[in-house]
């Protein structure tokens, strides 16, 4: 199980976001089942008509640190998380050995082997 740590500055915390947040490290653990760390930044800036920036910091089974960030301002909090996490996924997927199956490669192995 992943150790998820959430911090929100700028904002109050909010459960939902909270719960939306839980449920894509769930996803990442599809990827990386020995996910160990997951920790996640919810920004509010308070400036423009975008003020929303998630910044995701994972630590995978292969040890090395994957950071999502950088990434634009967004005007709805739950489009920035989700943004953030499917940058997050691409790089896991890039760090992960040549051989480890995917979610799809795996899915695609086990149909095949049905027909």
């Amino acid at each position: 199980m992943t150790t998820t740590q959430i911090t929100f500055r700028g904002m109050p915390e909010d459960r939902s976001v909270e719960a939306a947040i839980e449920r894509w490290v769930e996803r990442l653990e599809y990827v990386d089942a020995d996910l160990r760390r997951c920790r996640v930044i919810v920004e509010s800036e308070h400036r423009g008509p975008t003020p929303f920036r998630v910044r995701v910091v994972l630590e995978p089974s292969t040890g090395d640190v994957v950071i999502a960030r950088d990434l634009p301002l967004r005007a709805d909090v739950y489009v920035a998380v989700s943004d953030a996490f499917r940058v997050a996924r691409r790089l896991l997927l890039s760090q992960l050995p040549a051989e480890t199956p995917t979610p799809r490669t795996a899915f695609a192995m086990c149909v095949s082997a049905r027909t």
